[in-house]
């Protein structure tokens, strides 16, 4: 009771207790001195005198020594917990009520996990076969256990301080599978304004690789964290880890803010809907002159899939619909083909969609992202004219020709399609049909006139011989 009360009193500590019942279940416990960098730390600090002390024990079980924490696992704070009473996680007195979760992390910890956070007085407790020195722990990044809960890595060993290279910082993680990811980015200069620090950082998701870029507005120093969740639809995130970020460079190569988009890559929804790319493994996508093709294998030949296509500068621009400059080059039961253009030199953003099973409050489906990729143009090609757009009936088809979107008034215009599923071909402009003919290889021909209005033309084809109704299979714009 007196160790207890101790406790309470704040003249013992709960590693005395633990000490105490170890001895009492016949275990060899050793309370150890140190530092830590716990509540209050950054990366860099310096570590000196009584700041940041701490302790924490190591157990001798079967004859090797392993790390417990139990004040740092004991007390690791998960969120307001709701009761039937408090449905806003307010008590009745009007506080926040909080509760306690075990962290199994500080529990039989691997010393080369352990030495992130602790650094013993006696080098001999840190368990390792070469010790490190105090400076070396404190040229360490911060890494929290949520970093080693979800199987995070780092690729290359990184200090805790990162100067930028050509603008940039680029921190790399090993991921074992598909997390969700946040985080913060902040200035060390308070004077900054907080919106310029939007967009400064991009987040690519690479395979088995999450991929930050930093890149600061300004010379000066900052502090990086990153944040993990390894469930995709929660609103949780944890610390996993943390750097000083330092940029000492000129202005000239300070870079452009990135689009203020959460990250690049996969979703988990994309695998659900049975969606791979063969071709753009990376989401982000350097181009010059040269139109960009992606090419996904389709698992599930129904899937219902759109995408959206945005531009982000740095130029300015009165086009209202980038939408034009993508479309479907192909597509089989096995595999998906885009055809993407940039019309304009700077940031664009393609993300693809994929039909979820939420169901709007309309009673149709909704559509949620699948891979969002940046496309960087350098410099953009000589056809900057929009291409067709496709309709959700466009399969194994094949556009020869017009391939631009846009159809000038007034011309005889050839159009010529493979569409081996078709059993007739027709154009609609205003309300005159156009049909073609077949000449060989499911290859439809027609010549039309596009009269003096401007507004649709749309390629149909009957797809069902039993059947009249034709189905939208491209849609041009007469102008």
């Amino acid at each position: 009771m007196g160790l207890l009360r101790g406790i309470q009193m704040g003249t013992e500590s709960y590693h005395d207790l633990f000490k105490r019942l170890c001895s009492y279940a016949g275990l060899h416990c050793e309370v150890i001195q140190g530092y830590s960098k716990g509540a209050g730390y950054r990366p860099g600090m310096r570590i000196e005198g009584n700041k940041f002390r701490n302790s924490w024990t190591a157990v001798n079980i079967a004859g090797s020594w392993c790390f417990i924490n139990c004040n740092w696992g004991a007390r690791h704070v998960k969120g307001p917990q709701y009761t039937d009473d408090d449905a806003d996680g307010v008590s009745t007195d009007g506080k926040m009520q909080f509760y306690y979760k075990c962290d199994e992390f500080y529990f039989v910890t691997d010393p080369e996990d352990h030495i992130y956070q602790h650094y013993p007085d006696d080098p001999k407790w840190q368990l390792l076969e070469c010790p490190i020195t105090l400076t070396e722990f404190i040229t360490l990044p911060i890494v929290k256990s949520p970093f080693f809960t979800y199987g995070l890595r780092f690729t290359v060993h990184y200090d805790c301080i990162q100067y930028t290279q050509d603008g940039i910082v680029v921190l790399q993680l090993k991921i074992p599978s598909l997390l969700g990811f946040g985080y913060t980015f902040e200035a060390k200069d308070k004077t900054l304004n907080p919106s310029r620090l939007e967009g400064r950082v991009m987040l690519r998701i690479v395979g088995h690789n999450a991929i930050f870029t930093i890149a600061p507005p300004k010379a000066g120093r900052y502090f990086f964290t990153i944040y993990a969740k390894d469930d995709w639809n929660s609103e949780s995130l944890q610390s996993a880890c943390a750097f000083r970020i330092k940029c000492v460079e000129n202005r000239d190569v300070i870079k452009s803010p990135f689009p203020k988009v959460p990250f690049f890559g996969p979703t988990p929804l994309m695998q659900r809907c049975g969606v791979v790319p063969e071709t753009h493994l990376d989401p982000l996508i350097n181009c010059s002159h040269e139109d960009v093709m992606c090419t996904f294998k389709l698992e599930d030949r129904d899937v219902k899939l759109s995408y959206t296509y945005k531009y982000y500068g740095p130029w300015e621009h009165d086009n209202e619909d980038f939408q034009r400059f993508v479309f479907v080059k192909h597509r089989d039961t096995r595999s998906l083909t885009y055809q993407i253009r940039c019309p304009l030199q700077g940031k664009y953003v393609f993300t693809i969609l994929g039909e979820s099973e939420e169901i709007t409050a309309e009673g149709t489906a909704s559509y949620d992202c699948l891979f969002r990729y940046l496309v960087e143009c350098r410099q953009p090609g000589k056809d900057k004219r929009p291409l067709p757009r496709a309709c959700h009936r466009w399969l194994q088809g094949t556009l020869l020709e017009p391939l631009t979107g846009d159809i000038p008034m007034d011309r005889h215009v050839t159009f010529r399609v493979r569409a081996p599923l078709a059993n007739d071909v027709a154009l609609l402009i205003g309300d005159v049909w156009f049909h073609f003919k077949e000449l060989h290889d499911s290859i439809w021909e027609g010549s039309v006139t596009t009269g003096n209005s401007a507004g649709k033309a749309k390629l149909y084809a009957k797809l069902d011989k039993d059947r009249s109704r034709f189905s939208p299979l491209i849609e041009f714009q007469v102008k």
